[in-house]
């Protein structure tokens, strides 16, 4: 019986071919010659070409005039129309602006061809239309919410080879101007957010606010009666009020790549309504945004360094004095349960070490304890904690200034829970308004978190105090 074959003979033809090699070669870029794009080339064309010759125009110069048309813009608006499900394509309804117009593009989607550049069409993209005729809007001088300022809109087809959307390398290059800016600089329509909340939203026709970012949401989807969109909140405010700014479908998208206390927005046409007090702006298919608009935005900025730095301010803990480190035994890991059987067997031993909890609730004191407010102040280096409201320094014998409402929050582990007022913090947390200790609160709840702490004796007293964020939050 012939033996089976090796393993070797079934890949003989592999084994027995000789690999070339070549030793002479140049250093390159790692790039095909037929993948590289001129660095001259200011439009990513994608696969795209003209066939045809295209006039480039205006916005303000279009007319009825039938010649192959192209127009550069930036994108100040931009959502899905409703259309039957079964379709194959898709509707998406552009606005493009220059420093002076604003014209509507519906720019037909092929569900089948989903294209790079269907994701990159986000507000502020500067890109290029190409397109061989204009259309009439019938409905132009009809629809008084309109935010157009020209008759027109194009119409754009993945399946048609004769019009085309491309996107701009140079995404800074063009129309960062406002819309209609004055030449001495000022904006017509431009308000205050508090003028604009208090009534101003009712007097002119188009009004305009400009507002800084203080937090961005998360992006959610809702199931809607005509479909799923996706939604996102904004906190906004200028150096007069502050509001929540939601936004739909397209443009929620385009808010994830914002940042907070950096983007400045340029608000025109908004919606405004009010929950339970507070102010909602909301965007509609006739408002626009304009980011980081090319004007004087020192005074926004400034301010909202101002926020960022008192926000940032607030979350700061104190620090344990010298004698409770030197005092205190190893450094190590506790539980809750941990701390609380050290302190009851040995009282007057300090502590220091690390706890990792969960923060479960923020709230202020009064909202566990309508009476007997805690009030704090400090003078003279020391931090006093009253019940009275009118009290005095025992070293200068001047009256301290109090703050009520003290911030208190929950911690949470394996083994027990704490709630634990924040009495000796900064005055920054005490000194600040409503909305800073929102926003403090949501950023540190239902976070989990290593803080460094102390116990500390005084007067026969066992004093827990958090000193440290070891690890960011979230």
């Amino acid at each position: 019986m012939e033996p089976f074959p090796s393993k070797k003979a079934f890949y003989k033809d592999i084994f027995d071919k000789k690999i070339q090699s070549n030793d002479k070669w140049e250093s390159g870029n790692g790039f095909e010659s037929k993948h590289l794009r001129s660095e001259h080339s200011e439009i990513y064309q994608d696969d795209w070409y003209p066939k045809t010759k295209y006039v480039e125009v205006a916005i303000s110069a279009l007319s009825e005039a039938f010649s192959p048309i192209a127009l550069k813009g930036r994108i100040v608006n931009v959502y899905h129309t409703n259309i039957e499900k079964n379709s194959e394509r898709s509707l998406l309804i552009i606005y493009l602006k220059d420093e002076v117009d604003v014209i509507k593009v519906k720019y037909w989607l092929n569900k089948k061809n989903v294209k790079a550049i269907h994701n990159m069409l986000t507000i502020d993209t500067l890109c290029a239309v190409f397109v061989i005729k204009k259309h009439t809007d019938k409905a132009f001088n009809f629809d008084f919410k309109n935010v157009l300022t020209v008759p027109f809109y194009l119409v754009v087809s993945d399946d048609n080879e004769t019009t085309h959307i491309s996107v701009f390398k140079d995404q800074d290059k063009y129309y960062k101007k406002p819309l209609k800016i004055q030449k001495n600089g000022t904006i017509e329509g431009l308000m205050s957010l508090l003028t604009f909340v208090s009534g101003g939203y009712k007097a002119i026709s188009k009004p305009k606010v400009l507002v800084s970012i203080q937090k961005i949401g998360n992006l959610r989807n809702h199931n809607m009666k005509k479909g799923a969109s996706d939604r996102i909140e904004l906190k906004v405010f200028d150096n007069t009020y502050d509001a929540i700014f939601i936004l739909w479908g397209n443009n929620a998208k385009s808010a994830t790549l914002w940042k907070p206390f950096d983007t400045m927005l340029l608000l025109t046409n908004i919606s405004l309504s009010f929950y339970y007090g507070k102010a909602y702006l909301t965007f509609e298919k006739h408002s626009i945004i304009e980011i980081n608009p090319d004007i004087d935005m020192e005074p926004l900025r400034k301010y909202s360094d101002v926020i960022k730095n008192k926000l940032s301010n607030i979350s700061k803990l104190p620090f344990l004095e010298d004698g409770t480190i030197n005092a205190s035994f190893a450094t190590m890991f506790y539980t809750l349960a941990e701390i609380d059987n050290i302190v009851r067997l040995k009282p007057n031993e300090s502590i220091i070490g690390f706890i990792n909890v969960l923060i479960t609730k923020t709230a202020k004191l009064s909202a566990f304890r309508s009476f007997n407010k805690i009030f704090i102040g400090k003078c003279c280096g020391e931090t006093i904690n009253t019940l009275d409201y009118n009290i005095k320094c025992s070293n200068c014998n001047q009256k301290i200034r109090v703050f009520n409402n003290s911030f208190i929050i929950r911690l949470l582990d394996e083994s027990a829970q704490l709630l634990y007022p924040i009495l000796s913090a900064t005055l920054d947390l005490y000194n600040s308004t409503d909305s800073e200790l929102d926003y403090f609160s949501e950023m540190i709840l239902y976070s989990r978190i290593s803080f460094v702490f102390g116990v500390e004796i005084n007067d026969n007293i066992s004093k827990i105090i958090l000193t440290k964020i070891v690890n960011k939050i979230r």
